[in-house]
């Protein structure tokens, strides 16, 4: 440590010379930690300190240090190996001997020794690091005071002994100080000649006991001109962990014992503390600099910019206005009205309003806003300005508001002219098309166009009055033929009150002149004109100005538009000038098209109507040689193909024809050429002109030749192409699924009932597997159907790659597959399906960071010539499936007769015993569930509508659902018993119960498929319903979708029958059907029941919903009405109150109870 800053040349030492460090290496050894011993006191070592801060730079003596009273020469401590122990002696050094052996020491934090460091404090210069930081940042800090620096330095003198202390911080080859015990210490000490340079370039803890001993340290200023002997120096860090300076406690005198461990680590502490003091003001330097930076470029900008700047603080009531500003405004610098409501004043008063509402609006956000405003200047004219603002919003409060104002008033100015124009210009461009798009004119005189060309005009040139003149035939009069006046009620029409009507060669030469030498003529300001320019009478009064073009035929004036502005002078544009005379050209050509149709009337007649139907037909049509060549096309053909009229002109059919279909219709072609035909019809695929395939219905008929022109055929094609797709597209829903795209179930039946003919007709084997996921209901469980639709999706992904490409799967339900394999043996499906098995069990679902592992269940079932029954295939291969779950899942089971299939129908068979046991016992028990109208007051508190339901009592008095014994009682034919009990037993109570019969409004009956085709129950049931008096109206009976659809015919026959007794007809479940709106038409339905699995999800599914909808819009188009059943919350009701059906049902209307509890008042709505 220099405490004076004297040059001195320093010997770089080699770091090959530095000995090694660790324990036991060389000839160091380890030096154990010992307690410090009792340093000197301050109050000895500030005399020193007093003294070398009077010393000169010059003064080289010797330094002194005052020991009991004396002043006696420094003392150094330096260590001697012996017998491997460090001995401390303390010999007396003359003012000569400055090169004594000093031993330093580093501190092992793991092992908690000093090491001596030798003479490896120096480095080359090419192996340090520029670990410095600014010069401006240093000099920043030691302007600063930092209290909480100063006092951990002096912790630090505290803690070590010593009465000097000194924090340095790097800049380049030399160190600054920041703080000091001692003011005199000096402030730039060179880091290549002072023990703290050491500490810096070493890196690491420097600790020496007596610096004067060390080969190295001894030569150093610090030692050699300060006297310092004990020296401790810590590096500080920033925050990449260079080392940007050192914290250093030091004395005069040496000691005889290293710092305490704890005395170090208490260091490192204070150390790291200081280094962050330093980290936290450069920080606070930095941001003042930036800062300031900010503010001197924000200034500058300011006094650059063209804008002017306004600024307003919370409290104030005045603005901060710029100079630009006031500038801009026309006043001097200082002399603008810098009031809040002086600023309100100067904006138009029509915009006023829209200006402080939106300043209210912003008032409170933080979002900049802007608006185009016309602000008064000095002068008292207005200017438009661009104003863009922001508020600055603190704790909900506007604290500050700047803005700034553009002036864009010359380039309002241009917007608006160009506005101006552009819109004039829309206007002429959209009469002259209007104009120009009169062609074909039948049988009418240009006269009959005149007020629709006036009305051109007026809306092209946005004029009050335009006139329209002819000529007569001795070219010396002109005669009025229309006056259009926009300020008269429609149609505008002021021709009989104009006058004159008729302007005389002779009484008007200036004006016919001025049109012979003119295109037009234009007067902006009638006043500044030759009265013979302008008419007498009513087209002088009022007029402004006036803009007059002649029409010309064959180089003569044929008659004259007249234009007049009424409200004030006029300067016509040139757009404007150009505008009319086109007007008066394209009225020219209507003229000659005239004559030349009066002259060729019958000609252009038929050619005009032949012409409308060619080239404006919604069918393509097209002329066709005889060698294939497309002769003329008309406009939709071309839409339909995609071909510009210069390509198909040069086409033959056959490049236009899909190769498949070309055959055939050459071959149509030319027997319609050889008179073999006179016309035929084909549906044929085009290619589109983007390469995509056009259907189309295309017709081909004979156009006998004339002595003028060969004969030739028509084409007429109608596109299909949307009709075909949508067709596809429905084919497509209606056989796959939504989700996977595989087949559905309806398609699979289709494809398995193939593979069945096939079986019996060939007697080929094929095999069907039913596949079942085992854990797909814990991932939808757990995470969401939508992370059950990402795994059936990924799933369906892994096995198709494991398929054939003869194979079909198909999407049964909602984890349940099924799979066809054509002409594949058992044994061969069998180990294809354990591959598969083993794929999907291998497979790994990841959702939201959580694994899943699932498996399937696999049944499998051989389709042969004896196994071909679709419906027994699919319960079989469905029941192998369950017996495969049952073993343990995760595995394929072969299907056996003797296994599940006697299982199933063991239970089926007892069931069928136990709802025969309850029919004779009386065990059939009536529910009811109601049905409430969603119309406000079509039903009165008094009214009874409901469905009866059946369940079953068990002989223990438990209730069985019908969804256990129905499906028994469907396949063996106890349905029709079942129906017939529960008609019976229902109207025998309902005609004991007179109130409740009077007050029932309607009651739906359930029946089966068995019970409609039944001709005896029919009768029954025609009988039952008589003998109990009830009327036919109040019965509505229910059949299934699918019953009505498999059994239309007796469905049919059982509407007409019970029909005649007044009945009414429901199709429940309607919509799982495919096909189900075709039979509506054939079906006497009164009532349809939305399937549930429509409605039970439409508040969160909107397929669900669409499709409910569509249900009741085509009920109600169809005259029926609608139930929609399992509305189970008060959401999906919510829903379904706004698709428009009539009655709803479920669980949030009311649950099933047993007839006999029926309350006598009626559920209604409370909402409908």
């Amino acid at each position: 440590m220099r405490l004076r800053n004297r040059p001195r040349s320093i010997r770089p030492i080699s770091k090959s010379s530095i000995p090694s460090t660790g324990p036991g290496t060389g000839n160091t050894s380890a030096l154990p930690m010992t307690s410090p011993r009792n340093w000197h006191n301050k109050s000895t070592q500030n005399p020193l300190i007093n003294s070398i801060a009077g010393q000169t730079p010059s003064s080289r003596s010797h330094p002194k240090v005052e020991q009991h009273g004396k002043i006696v020469p420094q003392t150094a401590l330096y260590f001697r190996m012996q017998d491997g122990k460090y001995n401390i002696d303390s010999p007396k050094l003359s003012a000569s001997s400055r090169c004594q052996a000093v031993i330093g020491f580093i501190f092992d934090r793991q092992r908690r020794l000093f090491y001596p460091l030798g003479n490896c404090y120096a480095m080359p210069d090419s192996l340090m690091l520029d670990t410095s930081i600014t010069s401006a940042c240093i000099e920043s800090l030691r302007r600063e005071e930092d209290h909480q620096a100063q006092m951990i330095l002096e912790l630090a003198a505290n803690l070590t002994g010593t009465s000097l202390a000194l924090i340095t911080l790097r800049d380049g080859d030399q160190l600054k100080r920041w703080l000091s015990l001692d003011d005199n210490t000096p402030d730039i000490v060179p880091i290549h000649d002072s023990l703290c340079g050491m500490a810096v370039v070493q890196g690491a803890r420097l600790v020496t006991l007596d610096a004067s001993q060390h080969p190295t340290l001894r030569d150093t200023c610090s030692v050699q001109g300060d006297g310092i002997r004990y020296y401790i120096g810590l590096p500080l860090r920033n925050t990449l962990g260079d080392v940007i300076g050192c914290m250093s406690m030091f004395d005069t005198s040496p000691r005889e014992t290293p710092p305490s461990d704890d005395t170090l680590s208490q260091l490192d502490k204070l150390a790291m503390m200081i280094g962050e003091a330093v980290k936290r003001l450069m920080q606070g330097t930095r941001l003042n600099t930036a800062l300031q930076d900010s503010q001197t470029r924000a200034n500058w900008i300011l006094c650059s910019i063209s804008d002017g700047i306004i600024e307003w603080q919370a409290g104030h009531e005045r603005l901060t206005i710029s100079s630009r500003l006031e500038t801009q405004l026309g006043y001097a610098p200082g002399t603008l009205d810098s009031r809040l409501e002086a600023l309100h004043e100067r904006v138009a008063p029509e915009m006023r309003e829209e200006f402080q509402a939106l300043i209210k609006d912003n008032r409170l956000k933080s979002t900049p806003f802007s608006i185009e405003l016309r602000i008064r200047t000095r002068l008292g004219d207005y200017r438009w300005f661009k104003f863009r603002a922001q508020f600055d919003v603190r704790d909900n409060e506007p604290r500050h508001f700047i803005g700034s104002l553009l002036d864009i008033h010359h380039q309002h100015l241009a917007n608006v002219a160009q506005a101006n124009k552009l819109r004039r210009y829309e206007h002429q461009q959209a009469a002259l098309i209007r104009l120009g798009n009169t062609r074909h004119i039948d049988g009418i005189d240009i006269e009959t166009l005149v007020p629709w060309i006036c009305q051109l005009v007026a809306e092209g040139l946005q004029v009050r009055k335009v006139s329209l003149w002819r000529m007569n035939e001795q070219n010396n009069s002109l005669h009025l033929l229309h006056v259009r006046d926009s300020s008269l009620p429609s149609p505008h029409d002021d021709t009989a009150d104009a006058y004159p009507k008729t302007l005389p060669h002779d009484q008007h030469q200036g004006y016919f002149s001025a049109l012979d030498s003119e295109r037009v003529l234009a007067i902006a300001d009638v006043s500044r004109v030759n009265e013979d320019l302008l008419f007498q009478g009513t087209f002088s009064n009022d007029i402004k100005a006036i803009l007059d073009s002649p029409v010309r035929m064959s180089g003569k004036i044929v008659g004259v538009i007249c234009c007049t502005e009424c409200n004030a002078p006029r300067e016509w544009a040139d757009d404007e000038l150009a505008f009319l005379t086109s007007v008066c050209d394209r009225v020219s050509q209507l003229a000659t098209e005239c004559e030349r149709h009066i002259t060729q009337q019958r000609l252009s007649a038929s050619e005009r109507r032949y012409r409308a139907t060619f080239e404006h037909s919604a069918v393509g049509m097209a002329h066709l040689g005889n060698n294939g060549q497309l002769l003329r096309i008309n406009q939709r053909i071309e839409d339909i193909l995609g071909y510009p009229t210069a390509t198909l002109s040069r086409c033959y059919l056959r490049e236009l024809v899909d190769p498949e279909d070309l055959d055939h219709l050459l071959e149509q072609h030319q027997a319609l050429i050889n008179g073999e035909k006179e016309y035929f019809t084909q549906r044929c695929r085009f290619i589109h002109a983007s390469g995509n395939t056009v259907h189309a219905d295309i017709s081909i008929s004979a156009i006998d030749p004339t002595p003028n022109q060969e004969g030739y055929t028509l084409i007429a094609l109608i596109d299909n192409t949307l009709n075909h797709t949508m067709s596809q597209r429905l084919i497509h829903e209606a056989n796959h699924d939504s989700l996977t795209g595989l087949l559905n179930r309806a398609a699979f039946r289709s494809r398995l009932t193939q593979l069945c003919d096939n079986a019996r007709a060939d007697d080929t084997v094929h095999c069907l597997a039913y596949i079942d996921l085992d854990q797909f209901k814990v991932v939808n469980d757990t995470c969401g159907h939508s992370a059950g639709d990402a795994l059936l999706i990924q799933l369906v992904d892994i096995i198709r790659a494991e398929l054939r490409p003869q194979d079909f799967l198909a999407r049964l339900g909602g984890d349940e597959f099924g799979l066809l394999m054509p002409e594949t043996m058992l044994e061969v499906a069998e180990q294809q399906l354990e591959h598969l098995r083993n794929t999907v069990a291998n497979f790994r679902f990841m959702w939201d960071d959580k694994l899943f592992g699932v498996s399937s269940s696999i049944g499998l079932v051989s389709i042969s010539s004896r196994h071909n029954d679709p419906h027994q295939l699919l319960s079989a291969a469905d029941a192998a499936c369950y017996e495969a779950k049952d073993a343990g899942r995760n595995r394929v089971h072969r299907h056996c007769e003797s296994g599940d299939q006697v299982t199933l129908r063991m239970q089926e068979m007892h069931w069928v015993t136990e709802i025969t046991a309850a029919l004779e016992e009386q065990r059939l028990v009536l529910f009811q569930q109601p049905i409430v109208s969603t119309h406000v007051g079509c039903e009165s508190d008094s009214e009874l509508h409901y469905e009866v339901l059946v369940r079953l009592r068990s002989r223990d008095g438990s209730i069985i659902s019908p969804g256990e014994f129905l499906p028994a009682a469907e396949r063996y034919g106890l349905s029709a018993a079942i129906d017939e009990h529960v008609i019976r037993a229902y109207l025998s109570w309902l005609a004991s119960q007179k109130s409740h019969a009077e007050r029932l409004t309607m009651v739906a009956l359930n029946l089966s498929g068995h019970s409609i085709s039944s001709p005896s129950f029919r009768e029954t049931l025609v009988t039952l319903v008589r003998e109990s008096g009830i009327p036919g109206n109040k019965i509505c009976f229910e059949i299934t979708e699918t019953v009505a659809i498999t059994r239309l015919r007796d469905a049919r026959t059982f509407f007409e029958t019970l029909g005649e007794l007044g009945c009414y007809f429901a199709l429940d479940d309607f919509g799982s059907g495919v096909s189900s709106f075709g039979y509506l038409k054939s079906l006497p339905v009164d009532y349809l029941k939305i399937d549930g699995a429509f409605i039970r999800d439409m508040d969160t599914n909107r397929v669900s919903y669409s499709i409910a909808r569509a249900i009741a819009e085509v009920a109600r188009e169809m005259g029926m009405k609608t139930v929609a059943e399992f509305v189970g919350s008060k959401d999906v009701l919510a829903s379904v109150s706004t698709i428009g059906v009539d009655h709803v049902q479920g669980y949030a209307i009311g649950m099933p109870r047993p007839l006999m509890e029926t309350s006598l008042a009626s559920p209604m709505l409370e909402h409908h």
